[in-house]
């Protein structure tokens, strides 16, 4: 961090220009949607020392005889769209680079998308241009177009629990700087863990997040405002850390289909003299050697039959016929099942 910018931000206290927000262009709507009011709103760079300005634009609502529709179309370009809005910030076409893949698409201008003009669902900032408030920017021209275009009151007025300020939805696509934004704002995921890795241009990690509440935990849900009362790096190591029990529980998990998919097949070549006709087919000669009293429940692995040995010890291991003894000795054998089991459910104890 240069020490310009160490300056513009010691005078610019924030990026969004308070006061900002204004009405815009009056888009005509056709036979099946109605005109669409517009608004903007202004962006202080303290890097590039310009302001810049945001389009507030309402998602198309449709004119009363057509049946609402949850299709995500006609935001992104056809069709119709959930009930919303769209905070943009157009660029100039020196400003643009190669396209970043996130949201399944094609991205290269800053926007946030506010699920029903609530729930903060998609927030993109293209990497160039990132660290300079924009994502923060976007979100507060939101906060003052929903105070004064919508009427929805923030400041005192406001419901107790926060219900109307502007809230975390997306839960598969953020960094580790949006996540410190809204730590700010009072927000911090149980957990989170590595998401599309590798999958979008750039150097970014994107990660995705729980909202459940920890047992016996003091920290708020993600979806509720907080206040938090510890930092943020020890909130997101531990949120990381928490994180891994879900990615390990997947792995083991993987594995144990695995292995039960090795030992059905192994098992339909053994008997294949008796069934020739299903020589081909493990799942269906494990059902029929089951039916016909051939193996035991121990031994029928199609889709890794919770019953089976080889699942003992497993969290979610059924309790019907179980070997407890074998059960609570191959324990240890899913550690990250466990700990990501004993985080949430009520019966587990809290892992601090």
């Amino acid at each position: 961090m240069n020490s310009a910018f160490d300056s513009a931000w010691g005078i610019v206290k924030m990026p969004f220009v308070p006061g900002s927000v204004r009405i815009g262009e009056l888009e005509e709507g056709d036979e099946n949607y109605e005109d669409r009011q517009n608004y903007l709103a202004d962006f202080y760079d303290p890097v590039d020392d310009k302001t810049r300005v945001m389009n507030i634009r309402p998602t198309w609502k449709r004119r009363p005889k057509d049946k609402p529709t949850r299709s995500y179309g006609r935001l992104f370009g056809g069709g119709s769209s959930p009930q919303g809005t769209v905070v943009s910030m157009p660029l100039d076409e020196d400003e643009l680079r190669e396209p970043e893949q996130l949201f399944g698409m094609d991205q290269q201008v800053p926007f946030g998308y506010f699920y029903r003009n609530s729930n903060l669902d998609r927030l993109f900032t293209p990497e160039h241009l990132r660290r300079r408030g924009i994502g923060t920017g976007i979100v507060d021209a939101m906060q003052e177009y929903r105070e004064k275009v919508l009427g929805i009151p923030t400041g005192k007025e406001a419901d107790e629990g926060g219900w109307n300020q502007i809230s975390p939805d997306s839960d598969d696509m953020q960094t580790e700087d949006m996540f410190r934004f809204w730590h700010k704002r009072g927000y911090m995921p149980s957990l989170v863990y590595p998401r599309n890795q590798g999958g979008t241009t750039g150097d970014e990690q994107y990660y995705a997040s729980a909202i459940g509440r920890l047992h016996n935990s003091p920290l708020p849900r993600w979806d509720v405002q907080g206040p938090n009362t510890e930092p943020f790096e020890v909130a997101w190591e531990r949120a990381l850390r928490y994180g891994q029990y879900q990615l390990g529980g997947d792995k083991e998990r993987s594995d144990i289909h695995y292995l039960c998919d090795q030992e059905s097949t192994r098992i339909a070549q053994e008997y294949a003299h008796v069934f020739p006709e299903l020589a081909d087919e493990p799942y269906e000669m494990a059902d029929k050697l089951l039916d016909e009293g051939i193996i035991g429940a121990d031994d029928y692995h199609v889709d890794g039959h919770y019953s089976c040995s080889c699942w003992a010890g497993h969290p979610w291991y059924e309790h019907e016929g179980e070997n407890m003894e074998l059960h609570e000795q191959k324990k240890p054998l899913f550690p990250n099942s466990w700990g990501y089991k004993n985080l949430f459910d009520d019966e587990g104890g809290f892992i601090g």
